[in-house]
C-alpha cells in the first residue's frame, strides 16, 4: 500500500508510449523538411514559360466547308472528354484556310515512332456528320453532303483542310494524323503550342502565329482538346511586330518584310509571313524560347486554367 502523500512509480508502458510519440514527431518534422526542400528545388528547375494539361492524347477536331459562294471555311470543335463527343455549337469556331494556316504555323504536332513509322503525336479528327439526320434529298448533291453552319450553306470538303495541314507540317501526310495508335510507342517530340500575348486598353489577347484570339472569345475553346499532359504550351513573350520584321529581313531578306506589310493590309486573304517564310519563323521561335520569358500573371488564370493547360513542365536546372 502506498503511503499517503506519495505517488506510485511511473508505468513503463507510459514511458515507452511517450518515447514513441517523440520519435514520431521528430520523424514527421524530418519528412516535412524534406518535402519543403524538394518543393523549393522543383521551383528552381521548373521552366516558368512552359505549361501542360491532362492525360489524353492531344487532338484537333475540324472539318472544312466550301460554301455556295465558293468560299472555304475550316470549322473546329471542342471535345467533351467525358463522353468523347463533340459538344454544343457555341464552341464551333470558323476560320478561313489562311487563318488556319497562320494558327498551325506556331503549333508543332510533335513526333512519335510507332511500328517503325514516324507519326505526329497530335491527331486531327474529322467530325462525323449524321447522314441519317438529313431529311431533304436536296441536302445531298452529287454524292456530297450539304450542310448549314453559322449561316454558311455549303459542302463538306476536307481536302481543303488537309492541303493547309500539308503546307504547315510538310513532314507528315494526311493519313499520318488519322492512324489509330494501339500498343506501345516512343515519343520523340511532344507537341508544342507557341503563343505570345498582347495587352492594349484592358483587352487581353493570345497570339498564336498570325492568329489573334481574344481570351473571352469562343475560339479559345478549341485548345481544350490540345491541352493534355503530352502537349507543352510555350510562352514566347509579348508580341513585337518590329522584332518579327527584323527576323524576316535577317533570314529571308527585305522582300519578306515587304510581304509582311502587304499581308497586314489584306485581312487574312493569304498566308501570313511566318507561314511563307519558315526559316524566319524557326529562328524567331528558337530565339524567344531561349529567353524563357515568364508569362503575365493573367495568362495562367484567364487562359491556361480555362483550357486545362495549367501544369508546369520540368526542365534542366537553371544556371546560377
Amino acid at each position: 500500500m502506498n503511503k499517503p502523500g506519495l505517488q506510485s512509480s511511473s508505468n513503463p508502458y507510459d514511458v515507452m508510449s511517450d518515447l514513441m510519440m517523440v520519435i514520431l514527431i521528430v520523424f514527421l518534422l524530418i519528412i516535412v523538411t524534406l518535402i519543403l526542400s524538394v518543393s523549393t528545388h522543383l521551383n528552381i528547375v521548373s521552366r516558368e514559360s512552359t505549361y501542360s494539361g491532362g492525360f489524353q492524347r492531344p487532338s484537333l477536331i475540324a472539318d472544312s466547308i466550301t460554301s455556295d459562294s465558293n468560299k472555304s471555311y475550316i470549322i473546329t470543335y471542342q471535345l467533351n472528354y467525358e463522353k468523347d463527343i463533340l459538344i454544343s455549337a457555341d464552341v464551333e469556331c470558323k476560320f478561313s484556310p489562311q487563318m488556319f494556316a497562320n494558327l498551325l504555323a506556331f503549333i508543332d504536332p510533335g513526333e512519335l515512332i510507332y511500328k517503325d513509322r514516324s507519326l505526329p503525336m497530335l491527331t486531327i479528327r474529322n467530325k462525323n456528320y449524321e447522314l441519317e439526320a438529313i431529311q431533304d434529298a436536296h441536302e445531298i448533291e452529287n454524292g456530297k453532303v450539304k450542310i448549314w453552319k453559322d449561316g454558311i450553306i455549303g459542302f463538306i470538303d476536307n481536302s481543303i483542310m488537309w492541303s493547309v495541314v500539308k503546307n504547315a507540317w510538310p513532314a507528315f501526310g494526311a493519313n499520318d494524323f488519322r492512324i489509330p495508335i494501339a500498343g506501345s510507342f516512343n515519343v520523340n517530340r511532344r507537341p508544342q503550342i507557341y503563343y505570345e500575348t498582347i495587352e492594349k486598353d484592358d483587352v487581353k489577347q493570345i497570339i498564336i502565329g498570325h492568329c489573334v484570339l481574344d481570351i473571352h472569345s469562343k475560339e479559345i475553346g478549341i485548345f481544350n482538346s490540345l491541352a493534355t499532359a503530352l502537349t507543352d504550351f510555350v510562352y514566347l513573350g509579348p508580341f513585337d511586330k518590329e522584332e518579327r520584321i527584323n527576323f524576316l529581313v535577317k533570314y529571308d531578306g527585305p522582300d519578306a518584310a515587304n510581304y509582311y506589310e502587304t499581308w497586314a493590309q489584306a485581312s487574312d486573304s493569304f498566308d501570313g509571313p511566318f507561314v511563307k517564310y519558315s526559316k524566319s519563323r524557326e529562328e524567331f521561335i528558337r530565339y524567344r524560347i531561349l529567353r524563357n520569358i515568364t508569362p503575365p500573371e493573367w495568362v495562367k488564370e484567364e487562359f491556361l486554367n480555362k483550357i486545362g493547360a495549367n501544369l508546369k513542365i520540368m526542365g534542366a536546372v537553371k544556371d546560377e
